[in-house]
């Protein structure tokens, strides 16, 4: 925390600082065909995910000594460099260089940060790290680059960030929260919003910690890599996995919640075919538990291979359910689905290390 404090007296002006907020993500359905080129290739090719209110926060100010600083507020760590360049190359801080890179503001910034998303959960906490870093550069450096702009910009920074090409996806529940159905074709994605009542879907959803990490470009990628190359068992996969998230979006649309956790079921039934990685014996007990408990649906988070899995169950069996997985070990993480997303205000600079 000593170095903590030294960033603050020696980085931050008296300007006031902008800070951005923006919530993490679950995926119900339609995971990896966010990918370009993937949804060329699948006639009706969907996304549907929500934003949770488990949330990212990023404050920016100008720096009084022309330095770049990042502070690290949940784990107290801290990164100085005299250039955007040289924080591209810092482990751990890589993210904040490729953004500032992008933006390029005019002299060094302060930027400080905390999370409330478990690392490696596969809830989309680097890409709601990135939409609020960005969106509070957006504001700062008066660049103005609208909503579905920064879409692509966000997309374009993270693929040069992790070297595999990214998806949009996780942007879409991170700028504009609530239920997200993405249509995707040429010309990328088009939100539509979908009109069932939020409490009522949240009834239906648990969220359960593995607790171990993962990493989500190398799955991605061996499947994009294969896809492309031809593995017909990968196209196949895929197709099914289209065909699951529109029987959820007709499901969810009729406010057939059976049916919802029939599609959520068949969509990871296809998902854990494409690559072994997916699944590790972890999230296989869990799931063979939850299925004991008389869950209709279980759903690992993001790519898999660890993090979080996605529970579909009926509302009378929540606190059942949950008492037993407790009592087995396992962690659950309270959400809410959030009703809106990034939100950016300036404020004092005296915020910036709270």
């Amino acid at each position: 925390m000593n170095k903590v404090r030294r960033a603050e007296n020696s980085s931050v002006s008296e300007a006031a600082c902008i800070e951005a907020v923006a919530p993490a993500r679950i995926d119900l359905a339609g995971g990896t065909v966010d990918i370009w080129p993937l949804y060329l290739f699948h006639d009706g090719a969907l996304t549907i995910n929500a934003g949770i209110s488990l949330y990212v926060r990023v404050r920016v100010a100008a720096s009084n000594d022309g330095l770049f600083h990042v502070i690290d507020l949940n784990k107290g760590r801290t990164c100085t460099t005299t250039s955007v360049h040289a924080m591209k190359h810092k482990r751990g801080f890589k993210l904040f260089g490729w953004a500032l890179h992008h933006f390029l503001p005019p002299a060094g910034v302060t930027v400080s940060y905390s999370t409330m998303v478990p690392e490696g959960a596969g809830l989309a906490g680097s890409s709601s790290l990135l939409v609020a870093l960005c969106g509070a550069l957006n504001h700062m450096t008066r660049t103005q680059y609208s909503r579905v702009r920064l879409l692509e910009i966000l997309r374009d920074i993270e693929t040069q960030l992790i070297g595999v090409p990214a998806g949009l996806q996780d942007y879409y529940p991170a700028l504009w929260g609530g239920i997200n159905a993405i249509r995707w074709d040429v010309g990328g994605g088009r939100r539509e919003p979908v009109g069932l009542p939020v409490k009522d879907l949240e009834q239906w959803l648990m969220l359960v910690s593995t607790k171990t990490s993962r990493y989500s470009g190398a799955n991605n990628w061996t499947i994009v890599k294969r896809h492309i190359e031809g593995d017909a068992r990968i196209q196949r996969g895929l197709a099914k996995i289209v065909a699951a998230t529109n029987m959820m979006r007709e499901a969810l649309s009729n406010g057939d919640y059976l049916k919802v956790g029939a599609a959520m079921d068949q969509e990871a039934a296809y998902r854990k075919q494409l690559v072994s990685s997916i699944m590790t014996p972890g999230i296989r007990r869990l799931e063979a538990t939850a299925k004991s408990l008389g869950v209709l649906a279980s759903k690992v988070c993001g790519a898999g291979g660890g993090g979080c899995v996605l529970l579909f169950l009926e509302p009378h069996r929540r606190e059942s359910v949950r008492q037993r997985l407790i009592e087995a070990g396992y962690e659950i993480v309270p959400f809410r689905i959030a009703r809106s997303g990034l939100a950016v205000r300036q404020v004092p600079v005296t915020a910036l290390m709270g």
